[in-house]
């Protein structure tokens, strides 16, 4: 193996190599017209990264990330080969300015493959396999394997021929180690090989092998583009508190909370139960909690002492809506600083046609590339959409993050929130993350689906409840009485949202939130909430509203489902649209929150079939309807309605067919694989169209970013712009384009131009099209 020790006491980026089993060693021969092979050149060719230095720096970065949830080796030997088609004579041409396409990623691909037929162990000989796709794919993505007929891994390697990039020869060594020992770390691989064929055990043996791949896929990917950004200058990585610090201010805040009511009382004693499941070994965990018992602080108290007690290195904290990243960060920066959490949600996609780069996909650049997020922080706060399909993509910038996910603490925020037609490759990833990569999964929420039981997760997996008296803690705080109104007309409920003073009105779509708020908003003091408004322009809306409220002022709202989870806000009275009775739930969570009033009162009616949804939304309120209940809140619901959704789309719950494509990577013959990477990555999309992201020049503080931005403060950039985008579907950022209505920034960041005419102060930004989409936002 190739072995590193630090030139320094700090020596975490000078190494030397010393003489192993992987040996870099000095060329002894020279071509005539070139006397040093390059990696990359900066613009004005004034200076060059050798090949042999990028070549050892991003073995020993792929190593290093690979030590934690495999052997060291494996990710070494990726390093090595990745770029060693770059030894072309074309390539070396290329960088010297020459105007040639070459492909350099197929070159240490066909290597590894050919390496992986000289192994006389089946395990050495399938991790060379799995290298071939993770080399191959380092910069256009994880490819099928294909056949003779159909593009893909096969074919690449069938027209590779070594003899062009052969001078690899003359810097590195040709021993490469025996990997017999690759399966020792991960228990995925069976002693008795015959139950691979057994289908039960396939889904998960299959699904294994295709996360594994993507593990080590991540590593070459930001070991890749680490050393890229190095030597580019970019600073790539922050500075962050130890997780002990972290807990420690965690404690003192919570000490500051006085106990003086009831409800006070059940937080502590949740928060205690937290505490105490903490000192546990790793597993999958339900925190199931009422809403307002404080499960966002009670829940990354657990976290943080979990991983203390178990070394695990970072907190993933994962949420369906972007509105509740908004609110848990502030909550999290009021406690340890703006600058010790990261918040990964947003999408910067450019219009269809727009190309700043020629050598990068459609829609990326290199600024882009290198400031992507690898989650080397100690906490981080992301979405669904972010979190799985990170674990699903062949895209190398979204898969960049994936193996920091190793020995990490996710909690999983509103869990029941999942789509159902990704339920079964969500949560046997969970487990598998579980099982071999040292993580622990906290389910959180205050309607929690009985996984096990509905037989979601794989057969035999163990959930331990943090809070054991969920029952009896609903009982006691249940704040507010359901009452079913039936069919009600947009008349008929915007006449009876202006009769009251204080009230909240929850739909399914955004055209009903629009429609319903023009109708009441004659009535005075009616405000809107949608995911039309950027994040900047919803937190003042949300500051009124509470303003409002604590002043006993009459306060209108008008909402779709973005404000029924992690928005903390007390209405005395809630309407909700017909939904699942997980949202109906989620809904009178907004009423009589703090328990002000002997009991408020939520209002659930049958809207209009324009207004209905479509889809799952409109699936989910059908079930609801169906169970014929008196109480929409009561626990027997609850347990019906999930009992009932499950069993009407156990079908659905893998609806893309994810394990089946996976099953089908696994051959006959047990040292090759043929995954189709990309067509998985292709469908599992949790939302249909995850969204663009539009700058809107909202006040002087987007002025002002926009106006200052400098590409070598990307990173900062994305972070202070994030408050300030809306995100859309693709086909309405290029109808905006074609009216003219964007310019860019940078090259990279797609702003608004014209607000007086795209963008109203009350409701946000204005679509073409149904905007219709379920509020499942990236």
């Amino acid at each position: 193996m190739i072995e590193c020790r630090p030139i320094t006491d700090t020596g975490d980026f000078f190494f030397c190599i010393t003489i192993s089993s992987l040996r870099c060693k000095r060329r002894t021969f020279q071509t005539d017209t070139m006397t040093e092979y390059y990696a990359r050149c900066n613009e004005d060719q004034t200076k060059f990264q050798t090949l042999l230095d990028h070549l050892t720096n991003v073995s020993v970065l792929a190593g290093t990330y690979a030590e934690t949830f495999t052997t060291r080796e494996i990710g070494e030997a990726c390093g090595l080969l990745h770029d060693i088609g770059k030894y072309s004579d074309d390539f070396q041409k290329r960088i010297r300015g020459e105007n040639i396409q070459t492909d350099h990623s197929t070159a240490g691909a066909k290597t590894a493959y050919l390496l992986a037929a000289k192994q006389q162990d089946l395990h050495s000989s399938l991790a060379y396999h799995l290298m071939s796709y993770v080399i191959a794919g380092h910069h256009g993505g994880l490819p099928n394997r294909g056949n003779a007929n159909a593009s893909g891994l096969f074919q690449r390697l069938q027209n590779s021929d070594p003899e062009l990039f052969a001078a690899w020869k003359t810097e590195i060594s040709q021993s490469f180690p025996d990997l017999s020992d690759f399966f020792n770390t991960q228990t995925f691989f069976p002693k008795d090989q015959s139950k691979i064929d057994q289908n039960e055990f396939k889904s998960e043996f299959a699904l294994s092998l295709f996360l594994y791949t993507h593990f080590l896929y991540s590593c070459l990917v930001d070991a890749d583009r680490t050393d890229a950004a190095r030597w580019d200058g970019y600073v790539t990585e922050g500075m962050f508190p130890s997780l002990s610090e972290y807990n420690n201010k965690l404690d003192a805040r919570m000490a500051e909370f006085k106990v003086a009511s009831d409800l006070d009382k059940i937080r502590n004693d949740i928060l205690t139960s937290c505490n105490k499941a903490a000192q546990t070994e790793p597993g999958i965990f339900t925190l199931n909690v009422p809403t307002g018992g404080g499960k966002t602080l009670s829940s990354l108290s657990f976290a943080l002492k979990h991983a203390i007690k178990n070394n695990q290195t970072r907190i993933i904290y994962t949420i369906p809506f972007t509105s509740i990243i908004e609110q848990n960060a502030k909550v999290y920066a009021d406690i340890f600083g703006r600058n010790n959490i990261v918040e990964h949600h947003s999408n910067f996609v450019l219009p269809t046609g727009t190309t700043v780069e020629p050598d990068s996909p459609e829609g990326e650049n290199k600024n882009l590339s290198l400031a992507a997020a690898n989650w080397n922080a100690p906490l981080i706060l992301t979405t669904n959409v972010q979190f799985f399909e990170s674990l699903f993509t062949s895209h190398p910038s979204r898969a960049r993050k994936v193996h920091n996910i190793a020995n990490s603490v996710i909690i999983l925020d509103e869990v029941q929130a999942l789509p159902n037609e990704f339920l079964l490759p969500c949560m046997y990833a969970l487990s598998e993350l579980v099982n071999n990569y040292h993580c622990t999964v906290v389910l959180c929420t205050a309607t929690q689906p009985d996984f096990v039981e509905n037989e979601v997760f794989p057969k035999g997996t163990s959930v331990r409840n943090i809070v054991p008296n969920y029952q009896e803690l609903a009982k006691i705080m249940k704040r507010a009485d359901a009452y079913d109104l039936g069919y009600k007309t947009i008349d008929e409920i915007a006449s009876s949202l202006k009769s009251e003073q204080q009230v909240l009105c929850i739909v399914n779509t955004k055209k009903h939130a629009k429609d319903l708020y023009d109708l009441v908003k004659e009535a005075g003091d009616t405000l809107h909430l949608s995911t039309n408004m950027c994040p900047k322009h919803r937190k003042l809306v949300i500051e009124t509203i509470r303003k409002k409220l604590k002043n006993k002022e009459p306060c209108r709202v008008i909402s779709t489902q973005l404000i029924e989870a992690g928005v903390d806000i007390d209405f005395p009275v809630v309407y909700r649209s017909l939904a699942g009775v997980d949202s109906i739930t989620q809904a009178a969570g907004r009423c009589n929150r703090e328990g002000k009033l002997p009991s408020g009162n939520v209002y659930i009616f049958t809207p209009e079939q324009t207004y209905s949804g479509a889809g799952y939304v409109k699936q989910t309120a059908e079930i609801s309807h169906s169970i014929q209940t008196e109480d929409y809140l009561s626990l027997d619901t609850i347990a019906k309605y999930f009992s009932k959704l499950f069993d009407i789309r156990k079908e659905q719950l893998d609806n893309k067919e994810i394990l089946g494509l996976c099953r089908q990577g696994i051959q006959t013959k047990t040292t090759e694989t043929a995954f189709p990477f990309a067509d998985i990555s292709d469908k599992f999309k949790l939302i249909s169209d995850s969204g663009c992201a539009v700058i809107i020049p909202f006040d002087d503080g987007a002025e002002r970013l926009i106006n200052n931005y400098s590409p070598d403060f990307i990173r900062s950039f994305i972070r202070k712009i994030s408050p300030y985008c809306v995100n859309v579907r693709k086909k309405d950022l290029d109808h905006l384009n074609d009216e003219g209505a964007l310019s860019l920034v940078g090259d990279s960041f797609v702003v608004l131009k014209n607000q007086s005419r795209y963008y109203a102060r009350d409701t946000g930004i204005h679509l073409s099209g149904n905007p219709e989409m379920f509020d499942y936002i990236l």
